[in-house]
C-alpha cells in the first residue's frame, strides 16, 4: 500500500528530531543524529534492517559530531524532487508544499553537511513559537558550561564541538 502524502512522515521526523536536539541541550542532555532516506525491511517485529538504518547512523556517528540532526543527500535530493514536482491533484500538491516547507527547515552548515535548523525561522515558526526564548536561553547556558568545562580541561575535541554549536546558536539568537 502507497501511501498517498509521504511529505506527512517526513515532516514529523523533522519537527521530532529537531525538538528532541533543542530540548536535549536545554536539559542539559545534548544529542545528535542523522536522518537518511533509503530502503529497509522489517525482518522481525520492531527490528528494521538496510541502507535506511545503516546510512543515517554514518551520518550520526561520523558526521554529526556535535548536537545536530544531519539530513542526508538522499533525503534532500528526494525533498528537492518533490518540491520541484508539477502537481496533477491536491494530495500531489499538498507534498509539494511539504517538502517545499521540509526545505525550508534546513540550512547548510559550516562542513557543507544539511543539517535541521531548529533554531531558525521556519522551524520556530512550525513547532516551538511561543516557547523558545525560554529555552535558547537554557540550552545557550548549558553549551556554554560545556564549551568552558571541556577548555578547562584541555579537551580540545568536545572543546571545539561546542564552540561549533555556540556559533549556530550565535548566528539564531535574534529570532530567539
Amino acid at each position: 500500500m502507497q501511501c498517498k502524502a509521504p511529505m506527512n512522515a517526513i515532516w514529523e521526523m523533522f519537527g521530532t528530531a529537531g525538538m528532541l536536539c533543542f530540548l536535549g541541550l536545554a536539559g542539559h542532555k545534548p544529542l545528535r543524529g542523522g536522518l537518511e532516506i533509503s530502503w529497509g525491511i522489517e525482518l522481525h517485529k520492531n527490528e528494521l534492517y538496510g541502507p535506511a538504518i545503516a546510512n543515517s547512523y554514518a551520518l550520526e556517528s561520523e558526521v554529526a559530531q556535535y548536537p545536530r540532526i544531519v539530513v542526508g543527500e538522499y533525503a534532500v535530493g528526494y525533498l528537492n524532487a518533490a518540491a520541484n514536482s508539477e502537481p496533477t491533484d491536491k494530495v500531489e500538491l499538498y507534498n509539494k508544499r511539504l517538502a517545499e516547507h521540509c526545505l525550508q527547515m534546513l540550512t547548510r552548515d559550516v562542513d557543507g553537511y544539511q543539517i535541521i535548523d531548529y533554531l531558525g525561522q521556519a522551524f520556530t515558526d512550525s513547532y516551538t513559537k511561543g516557547c523558545n526564548k525560554d529555552l535558547f536561553d537554557k540550552a545557550y547556558r548549558f553549551a556554554l558550561s560545556q564549551l568552558d568545562e571541556f577548555s578547562s580541561k584541555r579537551n580540545s575535541k568536545l572543546a571545539a564541538r561546542y564552540n561549533w554549536l555556540l556559533s549556530y546558536m550565535e548566528a539564531k539568537s535574534e529570532i530567539h
